[in-house]
C-alpha cells in the first residue's frame, strides 16, 4: 500500500479520522509497531487492523506471516477467492503455507472453504497437505 497525499485525503474524507487514514496506508509490520507509540495510535491501529476493508486489501500470505486471525484470512478470501487456489513461486498453495506456518484450525478451515480442492492438491515434494 503506497502512501500518497491524494490517497490519504480520500481516506480522511471517507473515514473521518486522519490518523487511521495514514495508518491504513502503512505495511502491516509498521501498523503492528505503531501500536506502541501512544494510546491514540494503539486505538487507531486496532481500528485499522479490525477493518474488513483493510483486511480485504492485504494479501493472505502477508496475513499468515503476521499470524492474523482466521476472520482476517476469511475476509481476504471473500474479496479474492482465487488467492487460495494460486500457487506461490515455490509451487505451494495457501493451504500448504498455512500448515507449514502452523496456522490455527480456524484459519485452515477458512482456506479449505475457499478452495475445496486444496486438501487433494500435491505440494512441493509430492506431499498432500492433509
Amino acid at each position: 500500500m503506497e502512501a500518497s497525499i491524494e490517497a490519504i485525503n480520500d481516506r480522511v474524507l471517507l473515514e473521518g479520522d486522519p490518523l487511521e487514514a495514514v495508518i491504513a496506508l502503512l505495511p502491516i509490520g509498521t501498523v503492528l509497531a505503531v501500536r506502541r507509540v501512544a494510546r491514540a495510535w494503539r486505538l487507531a491501529a486496532r481500528n485499522v487492523l479490525s477493518s474488513s476493508a483493510w483486511q480485504a486489501a492485504v494479501p493472505c500470505d502477508v496475513l499468515l506471516e503476521h499470524r492474523a486471525p482466521a476472520r482476517a484470512i476469511a475476509t481476504r478470501l471473500r474479496a479474492a477467492p482465487s488467492e487460495a487456489a494460486e500457487p506461490d513461486a515455490a509451487g505451494r498453495l495457501l493451504l500448504h503455507v498455512a500448515l507449514q506456518r502452523r496456522a490455527s484450525e480456524a484459519t485452515v478451515r477458512a482456506i479449505v472453504q475457499a478452495n475445496a480442492a486444496a486438501p487433494r492438491t500435491w505440494g512441493p515434494g509430492r506431499l498432500l497437505p492433509l
